[in-house]
C-alpha cells in the first residue's frame, strides 16, 4: 500500500511518536487527552506538532536554557577560584540537561534544586 503523498504526520513531545493528522484529529474530536500508545505518558493534541522529535528537542532544551540563564548569569570573577566556576557551571549543565531530557523525577527535583539556587542567590 501507498503512502499519501500529502500525508502530514504529526510527532508527539514525549517521545516523537507519529500520527497522520486527521488521525490525530479524529482521536482528540473523541477525548481531550489520551495516553501515547508508544511511552504511556498522557498527552493532549496541544503535545503534537509538525516538527520531528529532534527539532522539538532542540527548541526546548533552548527555552529551558534560556530560562535557567535569565537567575543563573554569574560570571567567572563572582568566584573565588577555578574549581568553584567549573561547578556552578556543571550546575547548570546539570539543570538544563535535567529539565529537557530528564524523566519526571528528574525533571522534578531539577525544578527543586533551580528554586533552591534562586532563593539562595536572589
Amino acid at each position: 500500500r501507498e503512502l499519501n503523498p500529502d500525508l502530514t504526520f504529526l510527532f508527539s513531545e514525549c517521545c516523537g511518536y507519529a500520527l497522520c493528522e486527521s488521525c490525530t484529529s479524529q482521536i482528540f474530536s473523541k477525548n481531550a487527552s489520551l495516553r501515547c500508545p508508544n511511552c504511556n505518558e498522557q498527552v493532549n493534541k496541544k503535545k503534537y506538532s509538525k516538527n520531528r522529535l529532534s527539532t522539538q528537542q532542540f527548541q526546548h532544551e533552548g527555552s529551558k536554557r534560556e530560562t535557567i540563564h535569565k537567575s543563573c548569569n554569574l560570571r567567572r570573577d563572582d568566584f573565588e577560584n577555578l574549581k568553584q566556576w567549573n561547578d556552578y557551571l556543571e550546575f547548570v549543565e546539570d539543570l538544563v540537561y535535567d529539565l529537557s531530557h530528564g524523566t519526571g523525577q528528574e525533571r522534578k527535583a531539577a525544578e527543586e534544586r533551580f528554586k533552591i539556587w534562586r532563593v539562595k542567590n536572589a
